[in-house]
């Protein structure tokens, strides 16, 4: 799956941007409109964009909607889930290496 890939460089540690843009990428290359996807998970395409832009928070539920209505096998799945790891482990250890600069040490 090269979505992963393609928009690895569109986010800055931010997990609804990475999800949005991944999710967004997976329904252009299967062809489904915005309006078509609001369709199969039932809520409106005003959402479906605010979610694909980042602007809303995925909670686990709609998420795994979006998943399923996407065909997304269970190895996409948890290549997404192992990548938004990676993100936040990066994070976490820029930040604390920031710390120990500001601290002088």
């Amino acid at each position: 799956m090269q979505s992963l890939d393609t928009v690895r460089f569109f986010v800055e540690y931010d997990a609804n941007k990475y999800l949005g843009a991944l999710l967004r990428l997976r329904r252009k290359e299967l062809g489904i409109s915005g309006q078509e996807l609001s369709g199969m998970l039932n809520i409106s395409q005003q959402q479906i964009s605010r979610y694909e832009n980042g602007l809303t928070n995925f909670n686990i539920v709609i998420l795994f909607r979006f998943f399923s209505s996407l065909g997304m096998t269970s190895e996409e799945v948890v290549r997404i889930f192992k990548e938004l790891g990676l993100f936040y482990s990066d994070l976490n250890m820029s930040q604390y290496h920031k710390l120990r600069i500001e601290e002088g040490n």
